[in-house]
């Protein structure tokens, strides 16, 4: 059965994550040996794959290097699948689920050893543990050929998240991110080479690689039932005939259940902001998650990439393919300032204003939109957001600049003159979120 046929038969919502699939490399060291990599502490830049190398040689020689699956796609899928998933059982092997075996399958083909067979008894252990699941999640990227890569795939299913990574053909190493900390002061300094991950440029890639491990899946499933008909032939020749036809009506039907594209049943998308780097990729997968019916969720990454890609993001805004979107306070600040949002016309002010309050006047999938304000400063750890009252609460964006420009940002986002999604996040750190939506 296929991936998606398991997740639509057993009616289990799939979340898909799109994005760079990097393997972050921690590191101790001490700040001595810092000033010899850096002069300037902190930040990240991008290295060639020969300097990654290196780097990786003399921070093992100081310090235990600690490997986790990371990206900002795939750490928000990886969340979403150890909450959703908790009372489930996750085991550390390959064994974890159904969609995790046919991965690792996929991975003996391509020389890693794994073992390609599996017993009745195992298929319906997996089966029983995908039933204990509230939401199938997978991930979308482009890994090397290498043990990085083989390593990224493993340990990314380990955590429940069923990796959906395409391999290069070109010999590029797997995208790989050190985090040098300095422990007297925590400060980080990241040095990346994102290698391979950056080869996975169109829909068409991720769709032809997901009929190629369909196909792969099938001829695993042939040879076992071939080796099943032989063992039943001696017994009984004609039964088992009639197994087999039967076997194929079932088989034919749980194919007709949609799981010819990897979109099919999926419920979200989440494309990380890094994406935007490749426009043409965000667009094509983003539509053919919303043509399957799917929410589309976009995080904006940086305040550099607001700047840099404003076009590709005003673009997809644009044409609707944006119904969640999520900014840290200078990612929000950074995007108001850039289309001037906080120097715009009084007049311009007052048709957006207008607009949240008279939804009637609006598009009929655009409502009032509704806050969510922040915790108080006198309280940062408050655990729950409390609704605004626009009557009553005092207007912090009156006196303060950045409440305002965060403010003018949601705004645009959320007006069907502007940004048109349904909801906008704003992380404010220690002081919690805004949120607003069109309801």
């Amino acid at each position: 059965m296929g991936i998606e046929g398991t997740s639509a038969l057993l009616n289990i919502p799939v979340v898909v994550g799109l994005g760079d699939p990097v393997m972050d490399v921690l590191a101790s060291v001490s700040a001595d040996w810092l000033a010899t990599v850096t002069s300037e502490p902190g930040g990240c830049l991008p290295v060639e794959s020969d300097v990654m190398d290196q780097l990786l040689v003399e921070a093992a020689k100081r310090s235990e290097l600690v490997r986790i699956p990371g990206g900002s796609a795939a750490n928000v899928v990886k969340g979403i699948a150890n909450i959703m998933n908790s009372d489930s059982s996750c085991s550390s092997d390959h064994s974890s689920s159904t969609t995790i075996t046919i991965t690792a399958r996929a991975d003996s083909c391509n020389g890693c050893g794994e073992d390609s067979g599996s017993s009745g008894a195992q298929g319906t252990a997996e089966q029983l543990q995908q039933q204990q699941r509230r939401v199938e999640c997978r991930f979308v990227g482009m890994i090397g050929r290498d043990d990085t890569g083989a390593e990224y795939r493993r340990k990314l299913a380990a955590q429940g998240v069923t990796p959906l990574l395409l391999e290069s053909r070109s010999g590029a190493p797997s995208a790989t991110s050190l985090c040098l900390v300095t422990p007297g002061d925590g400060q980080r300094t990241m040095r990346t080479c994102l290698g391979a991950s950056l080869e996975l440029r169109s829909e068409g890639q991720i769709a032809e690689a997901w009929r190629e491990m369909q196909g792969m899946q099938l001829a695993v499933q042939g040879k076992e039932k071939e080796a099943g008909a032989a063992v039943e032939a001696a017994a009984a020749a004609g039964q088992q005939q009639q197994q087999e036809e039967e076997e194929g009506d079932q088989h034919e039907t749980a194919s007709d259940g949609g799981s010819d594209h990897w979109a099919a049943g999926c419920a979200l998308l989440h494309a990380e902001g890094y994406c935007l780097y490749r426009p043409q990729l965000a667009r094509e997968v983003m539509s053919a998650a919303r043509a399957r019916g799917a929410l589309v969720s976009l995080d904006l990454a940086s305040f550099e990439l607001v700047r840099n890609c404003k076009g590709a993001l005003l673009g997809l805004l644009e044409d609707g393919l944006v119904d969640l979107i999520f900014a840290n306070e200078e990612e929000a600040v950074t995007l108001a300032n850039e289309l001037q949002l906080l120097d715009q016309p009084q007049e311009h002010r007052e048709r957006q204003q207008q607009e949240e309050q008279h939804p009637s006047q609006q598009p009929q999938q655009q409502q009032q939109p509704a806050d969510v304000a922040a915790p108080s400063s006198s309280s940062p750890h408050a655990n729950a957001l409390t609704s605004a009252s626009s009557s009553a609460a005092p207007d912090p964006a009156a006196s303060d600049p950045t409440a305002a420009a965060v403010r003018a940002a949601q705004r645009f986002l959320l007006s069907p003159s502007g940004g048109r999604v349904r909801v906008a996040v704003t992380s404010l750190g220690a002081r919690g979120c805004v949120a607003r939506g069109t309801g």
